[in-house]
């Protein structure tokens, strides 16, 4: 696989496991948001709420990264719209 979905995947992966079970819920299930919350057995705003937090803190490990305090490669970008 790429490195910068290598590295990404391995932020997921240091994740509390309850964000790192949502983030994969959010991500990988094709569904209502009702229905994700359902599965992560939270309410829907329990879920979005870990949703964030899990972004964040991915975002914060790739950034952490970049900056050379980190352990990986990865380099984020801005892609166009």
């Amino acid at each position: 696989m790429p490195e910068p979905v290598l590295q990404t995947d391995r932020a997921v992966a240091h994740l509390e496991i309850v964000l790192r079970h949502v983030i994969k819920v959010y991500y990988l299930t094709y569904a209502p948001s009702e229905i994700k919350a359902e599965r992560c057995y939270c309410s829907r705003a329990t879920f979005w709420r870990r949703v964030e937090r899990g972004q964040l803190a991915v975002y914060q490990r790739l950034l952490e990264a970049e900056t050379g305090t980190g352990y990986s490669q990865a380099r984020l970008q801005i892609l166009p719209a």
